[in-house]
């Protein structure tokens, strides 16, 4: 009689040596993928903190500790990344078109040229945040920490701005 335990043992040792993100993010990703297994963008992330250039529609990380990742020109539409430090982070050129980065912490970071449409930015902590040439077409940004920030050549069309009010300097463009 063959025993057939040995695929079971690899798993289970998998998971009992898996690295301590992918314990703190669970080993199915709510966006859906079972990472253990397999080398899936979000298992990149989660174990580098650098994904550039990567599909990342959909991604669920909430409360995620991910200083100085880099997101470069990744793909990040619909993502959940709420209350998570994304500190001193590189989004540049990166897709965050309807993104949740509510009470996110993004000091430091940068997002020029990114895509920040219709992006919820309420409560987030934007201090020193480079926004050089972003979209920030329908963002919200109420109540958002945006002390020395860098906004040169922004867009704006019914942007909410951390007060309250209406931006709408680009909508004709």
């Amino acid at each position: 009689m063959t025993q057939r335990f040995f695929p079971l043992s690899i798993a289970i040792l998998t998971i009992a040596t898996a690295t301590p993100a992918i314990a703190q993010h669970g080993v199915f990703g709510s966006d859906g993928g079972f990472d253990i297994f397999f080398n899936t963008p979000r298992r990149l992330l989660i174990e580098t903190g650098r994904c550039p250039r990567c599909d990342l529609i959909r991604l669920n990380l909430p409360d995620a500790d991910l200083p100085q990742a880099d997101l470069t020109a990744a793909d990040l539409r619909h993502a959940n990344l709420r209350g998570s430090n994304l500190r001193d982070a590189s989004f540049r050129f990166a897709n965050l078109a309807n993104a949740n980065l509510r009470d996110a912490n993004l000091q430091d970071a940068s997002f020029r040229e990114a895509n920040l449409e219709d992006a919820d930015l309420r409560n987030a902590n934007l201090e020193s945040v480079y926004l050089e040439d972003a979209n920030l077409t329908g963002a919200d940004l109420t109540g958002a920490n945006v002390n020395l920030v860098n906004l040169d050549n922004a867009q704006y069309c019914e942007t909410i701005m951390p007060d309250g009010s209406l931006r709408n300097d680009d909508c004709d463009r």
